[in-house]
């Protein structure tokens, strides 16, 4: 069973996501980790949920696309 192995991979790529999130990002990930909701998060950031979580999700993908490139 590799199972093991998946969940060890998905470790290791969550890791290196998040050392390349922006501080911005990274705060709002540890927000979310602590159960912000979106929507107290962009209030503490001053903007609206869905710019909040669309640059938070924009930006992962944007991670993920250049490490499947490398």
């Amino acid at each position: 069973d590799n199972a093991w192995v998946r969940q060890v991979n998905a470790r290791l790529d969550l890791e290196s996501i998040v050392r390349q999130l922006s501080a911005r990002n990274a705060a709002v990930l540890t927000l979310r980790a602590a159960e912000y909701e979106w929507k107290e998060i962009a209030q503490l950031f001053g903007v609206s949920a869905g710019a909040i979580r669309n640059a938070f999700w924009r930006e992962i993908g944007r991670i993920r696309c250049e490490k499947r490139s490398t």
